[in-house]
C-alpha cells in the first residue's frame, strides 16, 4: 500500500539524514521517474524513490581560492556515498532497496544491463533468474536485479478455446466483451453547447468487483440463450508484470546490476562475458545493452573517426613533401602518441572512456608536427649540399628550441582540463591526460626514433631508385626492334660494333 511505502521511504530519510555530503532530500511515493533507479519509470503504490542531491565537490580550484569559505565543499565521490548509503538502508525490512550514482551515460541506470529476449515468458524468468544469481557471485557486482516484477494483482481468464470454437466464438470477441464490460465503452458521445463528452458502458460496481463477477460476464449468445466467461474459460486469481518490455516483437527482461567503486564496465564486461557463455540459454538470446552497448557502438565511430584521420594526415604530407615515403616516417610518431597516452591514463588511474578516445584522435593531428619539423628541416639541409649524417646532425640541435616551445604551450593548455580544476570537471579531465602524455612520449622519441628511421627509409629510397636507374640505363643502351623483342639482328650487331671501332 501507498502508506507502507511511505514508511519504508521515512526511514530511508532518518538513516541518511545526518550524512554531511547531503544537501537535499527529495522523496516521492507511488512511482519512481523515468532514469531512476531502475533505468525506467514504474507507477504504482509499492514504489517511491529517495534522490539525494550532494554538495558541490571540493576540486582541484579550490587549492587556490584558500581565503573562500570551502566548508560545504564535500571530499567523497559520489560512488563512495552511494556504497555508505548502501550499508544504511541495508537492513530495512518490507522493501528491496536499490542505491546508485548518477553516471554520464544514462543518468542513474545500473551499469550493468543484459537484455535476455526470447518467445516463452516462463523460460525467460527463468534464465534471467539465473543470470541474476551468477551476478550476485562475482566480485564488484552489486545488487543484481531483473527488470520482470510480478507484483501486480490481477484476474486471469484462462480460455479453453475448442469450448467457445463450439460456441462460435473467438478469442478477440471473448477479450473484447470482458473489455466492455470490466472497463468500459466510450464510443458513444454526449454533445451540449458544442462540448463533447465521453459516456461510458460498463456493468456495475456489484457485477465486476469481484473475482467471481467476472466469470458471470455475458460474452455472447447461443438459442437465445447468454454464454458467460464461465462455460468457456476458467477464473483465477494471479499476479502480472508491472510493466511488459518487448524487443522484435519477443518478450524481453533486462539483468541488471551495480558495480563497486572502483569498478568500470569495460573490464567487468569481460569478466561476466566468459560466464553468461556457459550459462544454457536455450531458446532465449542476449546482449549488451546499457553503458556497455553505448561504447561499444561509439568504438566503432571512434576506431572509423581514428582511421580517416591517419589517411587524411598522410594523404597531405604525400602531397606537401611530394613523397610517398617521408610521410611514412613522420606517421610513426603516431604509435608513440597512443602509448603514452594510455600511459598517462595508467598513471592517472583513469579508465579509457569515449572522452580519452576524443583525446586519443586529437593527437593525431598534434604529435606529427615534431617529426614535420625534423624532417623537412633535414631534406633542406642536404638540398643545401649537406651529406645525411651532417644534415640530420645539425637538425636536431636546430629544431629542439621550436619543437620544446610549442609541446610545452600545448601541455600547458591541456594541463587544466587534466587537473580537473571547476566543477563538474573530472568528466573531461580524461582528454587533458591523453593528451599531456601522448605528447610528452612522443616528443622524447621523436627526437630519437624519426631521425633513425630516417636512415633506414632514406636507404631504402636510394637502394630502389639506383635500381630504377639502371633499369633505365639498360633501356638507352640496347634500343627495341620494331617488333618489341629488344634484340638486334647480325646487321644491326655489326653495325654497332663498326661504330665502336671508329671511336
Amino acid at each position: 500500500s501507498l502508506a507502507a511505502t511511505t514508511r519504508v521511504l521515512n526511514q530511508i530519510e532518518d538513516r541518511v539524514r545526518d550524512m554531511p555530503d547531503i544537501k537535499y532530500i527529495e522523496t516521492s511515493a507511488g512511482s519512481s521517474r523515468a532514469g531512476g533507479f531502475q533505468g525506467g519509470g514504474n507507477n504504482g503504490t509499492q514504489y517511491g524513490q529517495v534522490r539525494l542531491t550532494l554538495k558541490d565537490k571540493f576540486g582541484n580550484l579550490d587549492r587556490l581560492t584558500f581565503w573562500a569559505d570551502r566548508s560545504e565543499l564535500r571530499r567523497r565521490a559520489d560512488t563512495d556515498i552511494a556504497q555508505e548509503v548502501r550499508k544504511r538502508v541495508a537492513d530495512i525490512p518490507g522493501a528491496t532497496i536499490r542505491t546508485s550514482e548518477v553516471s554520464g551515460f544514462g543518468g542513474a541506470a545500473a551499469p550493468v544491463q543484459i537484455e535476455v529476449v526470447g518467445p516463452d515468458l516462463e523460460e525467460l524468468v527463468t534464465v534471467t533468474n539465473g543470470a541474476r544469481d551468477m551476478l550476485g557471485t562475482i566480485p564488484g557486482v552489486i545488487s543484481p536485479f531483473t527488470s520482470y516484477n510480478a507484483s501486480k494483482p490481477e484476474v486471469q481468464v484462462v480460455l479453453d478455446r475448442e469450448r467457445a470454437a463450439e460456441l462460435g466464438l473467438s478469442v478477440a470477441q471473448v477479450s473484447q466483451a470482458l473489455r466492455d464490460s470490466v472497463e468500459g465503452n466510450i464510443q458513444s458521445k454526449f454533445r451540449d453547447a458544442g462540448e463533447e463528452y465521453d459516456i461510458r458502458v460498463q456493468y456495475a460496481e456489484n457485477d465486476r468487483g469481484s473475482v467471481s463477477s467476472v466469470g458471470n460476464v455475458i460474452i455472447g449468445t447461443r438459442g437465445g440463450v447468454p454464454i458467460r466467461v464461465a462455460d468457456v474459460a476458467q477464473t483465477l486469481e494471479g499476479r502480472g508484470p508491472t510493466k511488459i518490455d518487448r524487443k522484435n516483437r519477443q518478450r524481453q527482461i533486462t539483468v541488471n546490476a551495480y558495480l563497486a567503486p572502483g569498478k568500470v564496465i569495460g573490464n567487468m564486461q569481460q569478466v561476466i562475458e566468459p560466464k553468461l557463455k556457459q550459462m544454457d540459454w536455450g531458446s532465449t538470446t542476449y546482449r549488451w545493452g546499457g553503458e556497455a552497448n553505448a561504447m561499444a557502438e561509439e568504438g566503432q565511430y571512434m576506431v572509423a573517426a581514428l582511421g580517416l584521420a591517419i589517411i587524411l594526415v598522410y594523404m597531405l604530407m604525400a602531397a606537401l613533401f611530394n613523397n610517398l615515403l617521408y610521410p611514412l616516417i613522420i606517421m610513426l610518431s603516431i604509435p608513440q602518441a597512443l602509448v603514452g597516452g594510455l600511459l598517462g591514463l595508467l598513471i592517472a588511474q583513469t579508465p579509457l572512456s569515449i572522452i580519452a578516445m576524443i583525446g586519443v584522435i586529437m593527437l593525431m593531428g598534434l604529435v606529427s608536427k615534431n617529426a614535420i619539423l625534423l624532417v623537412d628541416y633535414t631534406n633542406t639541409l642536404r638540398e643545401r649540399g649537406y651529406t645525411r649524417e651532417e644534415a640530420i646532425k645539425e637538425a636536431g640541435p636546430t629544431r629542439l628550441r621550436p619543437i620544446l616551445m610549442t609541446t610545452l604551450a600545448q601541455v600547458f593548455g591541456a594541463l587544466p582540463i587534466a587537473l580537473a580544476l571547476g566543477r563538474g570537471a573530472e568528466f573531461r579531465a580524461p582528454l587533458g591526460i591523453v593528451i599531456i602524455g601522448g605528447l610528452l612520449l612522443s616528443t622524447l622519441l621523436t627526437l630519437l626514433v624519426i631521425p633513425a628511421t630516417y636512415t633506414v627509409f632514406d636507404d631504402i629510397s636510394s637502394f630502389f631508385g639506383r635500381r630504377r636507374r639502371r633499369k633505365q640505363d639498360q633501356e638507352r643502351e640496347v634500343p627495341p626492334r620494331s617488333d618489341g623483342t629488344g634484340d638486334t639482328d647480325g646487321a644491326d650487331a655489326a653495325r654497332v660494333r663498326e661504330v665502336e671501332l671508329v671511336d
